[in-house]
């Protein structure tokens, strides 16, 4: 069963943020009381919103070797593992996505987040879909790239794909609306609201997927 939701959340204390800064760039940051913030920031390059500053200070980026990204964080552009200030990360190696052909695994706070750029561009085989392991929030990508040209990908399949993976929360993005809105027709979300981030601990995370919009 799939539904709309919000996470109720109490206070920062160990806690995984998530923002949206529009098409496939997100942040991912740690907060725990007394300790400075941590942050992952996924292709700053690809923003349609702020996260120049969060760009400046994050500890890892994640994007393609050719990007020249800001500040002095560790730069991620190819599968492999790796881990530093306080995350877990593996990228698996999936052709089917596009240019940027990894699904970025990230454990942080003790939750699993999966990152992908694109929408695959055909169906995952069963051995793929097990590298990507289980996943407790999958940033689902509502679009296909093809020679750096997107495309809407059909909803039925990402709603298939988001049933594969099972995710506790899927927190969906599209580069355009009338994408985004087909998606939440056939996933059978009904008045979805928007909110500005997630903030969230292990002990919140729905039982059932839970399908949230964020802002960019």
């Amino acid at each position: 069963m799939v539904r709309a939701g919000n996470i109720s959340n109490f206070g920062y204390t160990g806690n995984m943020v998530i923002t949206w800064y529009g098409n496939a760039c997100f942040g991912v940051e740690t907060r725990e009381r007394g300790v400075e913030p941590k942050t992952l920031l996924f292709f700053p390059h690809d923003r349609t919103s702020r996260s120049h500053a969060m760009e400046e200070r994050a500890a890892i980026i994640v994007a393609p070797q050719d990007v020249k990204t800001a500040g002095q964080g560790f730069h991620i552009d190819t599968p492999g593992e790796y881990e530093m200030a306080g995350f877990m990360v593996h990228g698996i190696q999936l052709p089917a996505i596009g240019s940027f052909s990894a699904c970025m695994r990230v454990v942080v706070e003790g939750m699993r987040v999966a990152w992908m750029a694109a929408f695959p561009g055909k169906a995952l085989s069963d051995k793929e879909i097990d590298e990507i392991g289980e996943v407790d929030v999958l940033l689902l990508p509502l679009n296909q790239e093809k020679g750096g040209k997107f495309s809407a990908a059909d909803a039925e399949a990402a709603v298939h794909f988001m049933n594969e993976i099972e995710p506790h929360i899927a927190i969906p993005f599209a580069r355009d609306e009338k994408t985004m809105k087909v998606f939440l027709e056939e996933a059978g979300v009904k008045n979805p609201v928007a909110q500005e981030k997630l903030v969230l601990k292990q002990k919140d995370l729905p039982e059932e997927t839970s399908i949230i919009l964020l802002k960019a």
